[in-house]
């Protein structure tokens, strides 16, 4: 398992430094991680900025949807998607053969390949939306329903990844 997270924390320093390298794209991607961030709020402000409830969700309610989607998000497009990506480009180009000669397990190699870093801000957006939306509920949860929603948003990554 230490070798696991070593190779983890290996694998993000250098997609952090590789994304460094261009600090214009790095500011651009951040700037446009908190566009879509905005985005995916605008519907909400628009239908509750008229109306308390609708079909029986107030706005605390859909706003934890939307900043669970959001955490979601920020997992499969910061860290599946570009190891996905980076997966079939050494398939495509025969480098993956290196990765299965390496004395590491090869799942992990390719899980880990490569990170979007700027994806850290969606990450933080969407638990800021959900601290947000539990405070506006009228009852706060309890800290076994705080437990249960990392669990089951945890049980969800697992079955994304």
């Amino acid at each position: 398992m230490k070798s696991a997270l070593r190779i983890a924390a290996t694998s993000l320093r250098v997609s952090l430094m590789t994304a460094l390298q261009y600090r214009v794209d790095f500011v651009v991607e951040g700037f446009m991680s908190v566009f879509w961030l905005a985005w995916n709020l605008l519907p909400l402000l628009v239908l509750y900025g008229q109306r308390g409830e609708v079909a029986g969700w107030d706005r605390a309610s859909a706003l934890v949807v939307i900043g669970v989607f959001v955490v979601l998000r920020s997992f499969i497009e910061g860290v599946i998607s570009p190891s996905l990506i980076e997966f079939v480009a050494r398939v495509r180009t025969g480098a993956f053969d290196f990765v299965l000669l390496k004395p590491a397990d090869a799942q992990l190699l390719v899980s880990v390949a490569r990170f979007a870093p700027w994806r850290l801000l969606d990450l933080l957006g969407g638990i800021g939306i959900l601290v947000y939306a539990l405070a506006l509920r009228p009852t706060a949860p309890t800290p076994s329903d705080v437990v249960l929603g990392v669990a089951l948003i945890g049980c969800g990554a697992v079955a994304m990844y």
